[in-house]
């Protein structure tokens, strides 16, 4: 009989803050009790951060033979913020059973997967394993994959295989695109708005830098992955902020936006190409008129070969064919562990990252199926697969 129930594991999970600017140490020890009940040895990566001295912590644990083409089920333990409280029909921190589902900040991203992972593994940990089990949980996914850094950084595990839990309907994701975030800076020169042309107007050199990153775009549709919609790498310009005043002719003009590419593009080309197009703007007064810098360390495009164990795995027991998605995960930073990826949680994504957020309660029943499965299939003794 099963000690852990999937819908009330997520429930207090939901209770507990993991917005990022809170620490995220109380939903870490309570995951950590829960894991240490299935005998699995866990510990914490802690760091601390700002002048509140905010603690941190990625949870790595781990169960059966050490070392043995692991198998890692992966997920963050932070939210976004909630917004606006006037939004949310109850407390974002108050777990809600209504109409098949539910509802809280992180329900659907992602505490409700963590759970259903959790619940997945309790009857498996009684069998014979010819492959580990890892957890390997992380921080701040949402304001930059930073505790996936850190967990590839410590170099203290190497799984052969990765689940992702991010929401996919339980539909197999084997791809996803990159993300970077960049600013440029158009200058010019200020003066007096009665006379123009005495000074040199940044906004119409942001009018052009915009016009050159708008036909950059236009030529990034020309290469194609089909597997993701929109199948093309997009860019999207976010805000503009220039000028002081009316009457002043405006000195500095910032525009910010980002740029999602799609594998088999790397941020590094992509940052030069744009960069060299908006140099050609030209020069004032022997500066140039724009400058650029990515805003955030790039995170990649991710993209694991359809032929690879574990997304035949997930094809077999899912039913559905393995795709890609736009947006992007901690896989970004956890492929640099020579992993197969598989991205794959209960829920939409629809649900996330927005007021009400809500998973429904048939996902998460067939996660924790579906979850228990592939690791049986991945990490169960070749004589019990025989």
């Amino acid at each position: 009989m099963n000690v852990f129930d999937v819908v009330e594991l997520t429930r207090q999970m939901i209770i507990e803050n993991t917005i990022s600017d809170a620490s995220n140490l109380k939903l870490a020890e309570l995951i950590k009790d829960w894991l240490k009940q299935l005998g699995f040895d866990v510990e914490f990566q802690i760091q601390k951060f700002n002048q509140n001295s905010i603690t941190k912590v990625n949870l790595i644990a781990r169960f059966g033979p050490r070392d043995r083409e692991a198998l890692m089920f992966s997920g963050h333990m932070d939210t976004v913020p909630y917004g606006d409280l006037n939004d949310w029909t109850k407390d974002p921190f108050t777990p809600r059973l209504y109409d098949g589902k539910l509802g809280g900040l992180g329900a659907v991203d992602m505490k409700g997967s963590i759970a259903a992972m959790i619940c997945a593994i309790e009857p498996l940990v009684k069998e014979p394993l010819r492959r580990e089990i890892i957890f390997g949980l992380t921080f701040d996914e949402e304001i930059g994959l930073i505790g996936a850094k850190y967990l590839v950084e410590s170099n203290l595990v190497k799984p052969k295989f990765i689940i992702i839990g991010e929401p996919t309907m339980m539909k197999p994701v084997r791809m996803h695109k990159g993300h970077i975030y960049v600013e440029v800076v158009c200058h010019g020169s200020s003066g007096h708005a009665s006379d123009p042309e005495k000074g040199f107007n940044a906004i119409k050199v942001a009018s052009e830098a915009i016009t050159v990153i708008q036909q950059f775009a236009d030529e990034l549709k020309m290469s194609k992955c089909l597997e993701i919609n929109p199948p093309y790498t997009t860019i999207n310009i976010g805000t503009i902020h220039g000028g002081i005043k009316p009457n002043i002719i405006p000195s500095k003009c910032v525009i910010n936006f980002d740029i999602r590419p799609i594998p088999g593009m790397t941020s590094q080309s992509l940052i030069s190409d744009i960069k060299g197009r908006l140099e050609n703007i030209g020069t004032f007064e022997n500066r140039p008129l724009v400058s650029m810098q990515a805003t955030r360390i790039p995170t990649e495009p991710v993209s694991t070969d359809q032929s690879s164990e574990i997304i035949l795995i997930a094809e077999r027991v899912t039913g559905e064919r393995a795709h890609g998605v736009s947006y992007g995960t901690d896989g970004s930073i956890l492929q640099k562990l020579s992993s197969q990826i598989l991205i794959l949680g209960p829920g939409s994504i629809n649900n996330a990252h927005k007021p009400n957020e809500f998973v429904a309660i048939n996902q998460l029943g067939l996660a924790v199926k579906q979850f228990r499965e592939i690791t049986r299939l991945i990490c169960i003794t070749q004589e019990e697969r025989s």
